[in-house]
């Protein structure tokens, strides 16, 4: 690979081994024990683990260099010597193993054996769904693992239960967490007649009143779209029932339609074309729902696309929607901000950073780079990659950093891509002061704005609690115009992740308040138990401990 970072020709690299190696490297370089950061001080410490297949250093290597396969039982290992949660290696293992694996690679993590311990601790979670016990991240892997192998049967109402508390708990947990339990209900769909029962609760939650996280059950549909109810679908875009699902409609449709799972008659062709250019259009539509709404225009009437694509005028609408094997001052100018960027990480992270040969990680470029500036699927790929690795740190300081910086809203391309990636990843008073003066700043365009409110919501776990007291403040803003509800909405959510029930409250008492906003607090207020606790189990702090929620 060169020294800018491009893959070199026969590099390992950008395989999903050779990604899963610069993960599994970067969390090693940025272990709490120095010594853990030598491959042979750690291939003593894998050596201590019981149960577990000694390897030595040459191993490692070709494991962290991409040369030889990575297993599950490498991954759940690597996280237990490290300290770490098994999603934060295995979330996005399996997210990247699915975009960019074959068949073998994705089979290859899954455990295929399971102890007779296993199948017991198996046995109690599925009890523990009738008692609405706690069941963490880790388990859901397990469990769904199990059932997907063993083809074990449950009977139907237990199969109900399963599917309505992982569903609900998706909604309601983030980052790795939350995409550990989606991939379990991937897993369950697999089995004999459970895609049935999961597509009955899915729509069930999508239509649920207050539910923040309503679209996820599309995203479900998205990565299974032989199992998706495409006439239900369909049939939501034309006549939505609640515009908060436009997006992921937008994007289900296209995904369908793309993947030639779906053919519209010429009736519905016409339909959602006109659908497409109407939400395109509308000056009140959130530019997260015009950019998915351009995306199905484009594959049913590219030229109109064009046409509509030009009359909207957004800078980031229209370099999103640039082919992307074209090649142009705009994106040579983004990858030299991303080869910037990734410069300054590098000198703050990881801890060990020293360790790397020449002094140089020579993967973080194209990370960086396609987390920022890609699209698609492949995007949330390497930004999973990138949240979740030994840079996760340096990442939220670098981000404050950017965002502190008025150069940065010059362009609004870079602006979002800097605050979609905050509220994955900053953490401490100065984001939270700086993603509050941002969400306040008449200076900036209300979409960048509205963007913002939604990472705060997805920070608010990892600031002070003390930022949650005064936010509903900004309510009273009325320069959010006709998406000031959504941004009530994005304050109602970090007041609920920041287990701050005393806004809920005074919003759900309000007879003024809009009733979307009321109805989202009596949503986080109703949560059950075992849902609160998954939950309390995805919001670390930046110290890594965890916070008690809904506790004032």
């Amino acid at each position: 690979m060169t020294r800018s970072g491009r893959p070199a020709r026969h590099s390992t690299a950008n395989t999903v081994d050779g990604y899963l190696g610069w993960l599994a490297r970067t969390l090693r370089y940025d272990a709490h024990d120095e010594h853990l950061a030598t491959a042979t001080a750690f291939a003593h410490a894998l050596a201590e683990q019981p149960g577990t297949p000694s390897f030595g250093p040459a191993m490692i290597s070709r494991l962290e260099g991409g040369t030889a396969r990575w297993r599950v039982e490498h991954l759940i290992v690597y996280a237990r010597v490290l300290g770490l949660p098994w999603s934060r290696l295995l979330a996005p293992s399996y997210k990247v193993s699915k975009l960019f694996g074959s068949r073998r690679g994705i089979a290859s993590l899954l455990r295929i054996h399971y102890t007779d311990e296993e199948e017991q601790t198996a046995a109690d979670l599925v009890d523990a769904l009738y008692g609405d016990d706690p069941i963490n991240t880790d388990s859901w892997d397990l469990l769904s693992g199990y059932l997907l192998v063993t083809r074990r049967k449950l009977g139907m109402r237990t199969w109900r239960l399963l599917c309505e508390r992982l569903l609900l708990e998706i909604c309601a947990t983030q980052g790795a967490d939350q995409d550990i339990r989606a991939e379990a209900l991937v897993r369950i769909m697999a089995v004999d007649r459970v895609a049935e029962i999961a597509n009955e609760f899915a729509i069930g939650i999508a239509s649920q009143a207050g539910n923040p996280m309503s679209f996820m059950p599309l995203k479900i549909f998205q990565r299974l779209p032989r199992k998706a109810p495409s006439d239900w679908i369909v049939r939501s875009l034309l006549d939505p029932p609640d515009r908060w699902l436009l997006r992921e409609l937008f994007t289900s449709v296209d995904v369908l339609t793309r993947g030639e799972l779906w053919e519209p008659s010429t009736k519905e062709r016409a339909a959602l074309r006109t659908a497409s250019v109407d939400a395109a259009l509308d000056a009140h539509t959130e530019m997260e729902v015009k950019r998915s709404s351009l995306r199905l225009l484009d594959i049913l009437d590219p030229a109109a696309a064009r046409r509509v694509l030009h009359r909207v005028g957004d800078g980031e609408l229209v370099y999103r929607a640039k082919p992307s094997d074209v090649t142009d001052a705009q994106r040579i100018r983004y990858r030299e901000f991303a080869e910037q960027f990734a410069t300054t990480l590098q000198e703050i992270g990881p801890k060990h950073r020293s360790k790397w040969v020449h002094g140089e990680d020579r993967v973080l470029v194209e990370v960086v780079t396609e987390t920022l500036f890609g699209s698609g699927a492949a995007q949330s790929g390497y930004t999973a990659l990138l949240t979740n690795s030994g840079y996760r740190d340096a990442l939220s300081q670098a981000v404050t950093d950017h965002l502190a910086d008025t150069t940065t809203y010059q362009d609004v391309t870079v602006a979002r891509a800097m605050v979609r990636l905050a509220g994955k990843v900053v953490s401490g008073p100065a984001a939270g002061r700086t993603l509050l003066r941002i969400i306040g700043s008449s200076r900036l365009d209300v979409d960048t704005r509205v963007q913002t409110a939604w990472a705060l919501a997805n920070a608010a776990p990892r600031l002070p609690r003390k930022f949650m007291d005064g936010i509903l403040d900004i309510r009273q803003d009325r320069s959010f115009g006709s998406q000031a509800v959504t941004v009530l909405r994005a304050i109602i959510a970090a007041s609920a992740r920041a287990g701050n029930t005393t806004n809920l409250r005074s919003v759900l008492d309000d007879d003024t308040a809009p009733s979307p906003a009321r109805q989202e607090c009596a949503w986080w207020l109703s949560l059950p138990p075992g849902v609160l606790a998954a939950m309390q189990g995805s919001t670390p702090t930046s110290t890594g401990s965890r916070r008690v929620l809904f506790g004032r």
